[in-house]
């Protein structure tokens, strides 16, 4: 029930900042992105595989956030990516980390964004078809063809699971 709540808090506070953004206060922009920031660099960086890029890319996010001021922007609360951390195990659990993100980031652009909005940010097909702008039987698809290519590029490290 706490979770409900404060995405709910969240949600409010996302859509206060907007409107005050809306109405010319500038500096509503910067507890936005005092939100934002890290969970929307941790999602380019699994988009994109680059960290420099990743932060160029947010940056950019919130230079068109700022020059617009959308007022009907949804910033949907989710799980912090940045909170699963590295595996502090051992090499092969560093090795296997590097490899799922070798993988993940071979995905072609569209099986990569389904799988990415769905195993790390958590959203469900409909919230996915939206994004992707098609249907959620091409979600569907999608995260099926991903998942696929994902178990055949990363056999060598399912074998004993």
């Amino acid at each position: 029930m706490a979770d409900n709540a404060k995405v709910s808090d969240d949600a409010d506070a996302d859509s206060e900042a907007m409107r005050r953004l809306a109405s010319g206060d500038d500096c509503a922009l910067t507890g936005i992105m005092e939100r934002w920031k890290s969970r929307l660099i941790a999602y380019l960086l699994r988009f994109t595989g680059s960290e420099a890029v990743a932060v160029d890319l947010a940056q950019e996010t919130f230079v068109r956030l700022y020059q617009s001021r959308n007022l009907t922007l949804s910033l949907d609360e989710a799980g912090d990516p940045m909170a699963e951390g590295d595996p502090a195990g051992s090499a092969q659990q560093d090795e296997q980390s590097r490899a799922v993100q070798k993988a993940i980031a071979a995905l072609s652009p569209d099986l990569r964004e389904a799988l990415i909005l769905s195993e790390y940010e958590g959203l469900a097909h409909a919230e996915i078809a939206l994004v992707a702008e098609c249907s959620v039987k091409a979600v569907e698809r999608r995260l099926s063809h991903a998942r696929e290519q994902l178990r055949k590029s990363l056999s060598q490290y399912l074998k004993g699971a």
